[in-house]
């Protein structure tokens, strides 16, 4: 179990975050101070001080690092993989287990140290397996599927299951890789639909309607990210 941590911003420590007995507190380096700036204006004290999160909201965890960890699918998939690799049942993980098993996977600017589980280097992704797997770990499954589910699983909000990739600029070469990609390449989250024979399903158009909504909020005028329609 984790009980201290480095939180790390574009190669430079921000601070370190500290469990005791329950009590998790974060200290801002001298440097990051000087040179720095404030994570969450007017929430987390901007000061040298070991400061404990302002409420137990999350767990006993500042808001600020709260938003690196996952929602419902990325949960599903940390629980399960700390199980394999840790024998830790749910109620055993910290928060500070959590980030530390993010790493440098989490969705946010942070990255957290040290990690707490190993990762394999960047190999292509077959996307329609990924899919067929990730509905096998929905039925409660957790064989030797789960390594590479998890690993792209990363931090994407929301309780369907997604995967974090990277695609070529044409968009039919895709790779799993959190670091510094290959030239032409870039991150994208993709959504699975959630198969209506395991209940609580999606219609099979589901990513169609989605994109239609996409180019309605275009129409509308809203700023909206780049969509792209996968057929497996």
């Amino acid at each position: 179990m984790i009980s201290k941590l480095r939180v790390i911003h574009n190669g430079q420590i921000v601070g370190h975050l500290a469990e005791n007995k329950g009590e998790i507190r974060f200290e801002y380096t001298q440097n990051w101070l000087a040179n720095g700036f404030d994570l969450a204006p007017g929430i987390m004290p901007f000061n040298g001080d070991a400061n404990e999160a302002p409420s137990q909201v999350f767990d006993g965890l500042h808001g600020a690092f709260n938003d690196s960890l996952p929602d419902g699918w990325g949960l599903l998939l940390m629980d399960r993989a700390l199980k394999k690799h840790k024998d830790l049942d749910p109620s055993q993980i910290t928060p500070l287990d959590r980030l530390a098993y993010m790493w440098h996977r989490s969705m946010g600017a942070l990255e957290y140290k040290p990690e707490l589980l190993p990762e394999q280097e960047s190999n292509d992704v077959d996307l329609a397996d990924m899919a067929a797997k990730s509905e096998i770990i929905l039925q409660g499954e957790t064989t030797e599927i789960l390594e590479a589910v998890r690993l792209c699983g990363g931090s994407p909000g929301g309780a369907r299951p997604k995967v974090t990739v990277a695609f070529s600029e044409d968009m039919k070469s895709c790779i799993s890789n959190f670091g510094i990609l290959p030239e032409g390449y870039s991150h994208w989250i993709v959504k699975f639909r959630n198969d209506n024979r395991y209940g609580n399903g999606d219609p099979v158009d589901i990513g169609r309607q989605e994109i239609a909504y996409a180019e309605m909020a275009r129409a509308a005028g809203l700023q909206f990210p780049k969509t792209h329609l996968v057929e497996l």
